[in-house]
């Protein structure tokens, strides 16, 4: 089974009853200790409901926070892929942690929550579909010939529970291939780039592992001090089942 060794995104979500009482500039600078690089406001009918966002690129990483009704969203993004790279990624779980401390230190900003969850997409490159096929059978501890193919998924959930918080373990495995294409100015169909045109500078074929680690609904609220617990305790569930080698690792 192969280690996945690279790191697409991850996301934190604090499930809120109300607005946080900072806004969402002020989030993100608990985050990256600067002003963000762009700040966007909408409300109906710009959008269903009211929805606030900011953004900046720190080091290595694009940043975003989102506020919405009921929850904040922080996703982080690897920086643009190099030139004739085919995926941004973060080379190291170190990523992870550090980010965790970062979710961890702007909680007393977003007060209280009855759900939280970190969301990782982790990814190891194969040489082809065919390998693809050949690790979902070991994954899946199966006898089959999974050549040729296509749109391979697998998912789980099993729930698990530490110091009386439950929480919800959803792990998805998938099949992704990727293309980097090269827009050149003009194009067809009146400026559109038609990338049938010309064929992809790369193409890649990936192993995805998507964990959602998650705490069941409250019907009341965790305080600041409490959610950094649960973030600690989320992050280490999650360090675990990035270490699962086949489905049934998952105990």
């Amino acid at each position: 089974m192969p280690v996945f060794d690279e790191i697409h995104s991850l996301q934190f979500v604090w499930f809120t009853s109300g607005e946080p009482p900072h806004a969402v500039d002020v989030l993100l600078h608990g985050i990256t200790g600067s002003e963000p690089d762009h700040v966007q406001r909408f409300k109906p009918p710009a959008a269903p409901v009211p929805v606030s966002l900011a953004a900046s690129r720190i080091d290595d990483a694009d940043i975003r926070i989102q506020i919405a009704p009921g929850r904040v969203d922080l996703t982080v993004t690897p920086a643009d892929a190099m030139v004739g790279s085919d995926t941004a990624r973060f080379e190291s779980n170190a990523v992870v942690t550090r980010y965790v401390e970062k979710a961890k230190a702007i909680s007393g900003l977003i007060g209280a929550a009855f759900r939280q969850s970190i969301v990782i997409k982790a990814a190891k490159k194969v040489a082809s579909e065919d390998e693809v096929g050949a690790a979902f059978t070991e994954l899946l501890g199966m006898e089959a010939d999974l050549t040729g193919a296509a749109d391979l998924s697998f998912s789980i959930n099993r729930r698990v529970e530490f110091d009386g918080v439950t929480y919800n373990r959803v792990l998805r495995w998938q099949a992704e291939t990727t293309q980097l294409h090269q827009v050149m100015g003009g194009g067809h169909l009146g400026g559109i780039p038609d990338f049938g045109a010309a064929p992809p500078i790369a193409r890649s074929t990936y192993m995805t592992y998507i964990l959602d680690i998650n705490t069941v609904p409250l019907t009341t609220l965790r305080q600041p001090a409490e959610l950094e617990k649960v973030f600690d305790r989320i992050s280490a569930i999650a360090f675990e089942a990035l270490k699962f080698e086949r489905a049934g690792d998952l105990r």
